[in-house]
């Protein structure tokens, strides 16, 4: 992951990692056997290591070195935020309109998400690093 950052550039690393998470939302919901549930999890793992690896090289990229510790630490704030709302928000769907349907909205948040990181996330890979890349 880290060379493919180093070669396409941070933003597309972290969209494709982003994008696991609509892909097991909608195999969730779309799947009925609990047994090929299982080989939906790699998902997981593809899209854990790239946010593993991505979130350093962007907070470094960010920083600069200045404050790379503190950007570290939000970073991993919103992250872990965004893990206890949606795993709130999940319970309650489940419970109110059954497993389908919290499936469904966690592919629609994730959907939103990818959107978000195409649209408002810019390449943090230095100029320097993409000049090194070219020549």
């Amino acid at each position: 992951i880290g060379r493919m950052a180093e070669r396409w550039g941070r933003r597309l690393v972290l969209i494709v990692g982003f994008a696991t998470v609509p892909l097991r939302g909608f195999l969730f919901a779309a799947l009925g056997n609990p047994y090929m549930l299982i080989p939906v999890q790699v998902l997981e793992g593809a899209g854990g290591a790239a946010f593993g690896v991505m979130m350093p090289l962007i907070a470094a990229d960010l920083t600069k070195g200045r404050n790379y510790t503190l950007c570290l630490a939000l970073l991993g704030l919103a992250g872990g935020a965004g893990t206890a709302i949606s795993t709130a928000l999940a319970g309650w769907t489940t419970d109110h309109f059954g497993r389908g349907a919290a499936y469904w909205l966690l592919f629609a948040a994730g959907v939103l998400a990818v959107a978000l990181v195409a649209a408002a996330m810019p390449e943090t890979k230095s100029e320097q690093s993409r000049r090194q890349d070219a020549g």
